[in-house]
């Protein structure tokens, strides 16, 4: 993309929250880093996938309700469209622990 002209144009990122991309442009920045090797590269991303993987392995078997609790996260279907899609895709709310919430 800076290749490309553009560093100068505005990316709206209306999604993503000050913590979120901060951790991204970190990410970004250590990739690109002068004089980092593959090595500390390639060690840089094994740190940081493991979080990644403990934050996945929390979040296992858990509900929607517990996620979305756990990370301040609001939901934008209304409870007719939750209930639409807990119908269609039963399999998905299988083997989810209920005490969690």
């Amino acid at each position: 993309m800076v290749e490309d002209d553009c560093a100068r144009g505005v990316i709206p990122l209306p999604l993503i929250d000050d913590r979120t991309l901060a951790r991204v442009i970190m990410y970004l920045n250590k990739h690109t880093e002068d004089g980092a090797s593959d090595e500390a590269k390639r060690k840089f991303d094994e740190e940081f996938l493991s979080g990644m993987e403990r934050i996945a392995d929390g979040m296992m078997n858990k509900s929607v309700e517990w996620v979305r609790k756990t990370f301040h996260i609001e939901s934008e279907f209304t409870s007719e469209e939750e209930e639409q899609m807990k119908n269609e895709y039963a399999w998905a709310w299988e083997g989810v622990d209920s005490n969690a919430d």
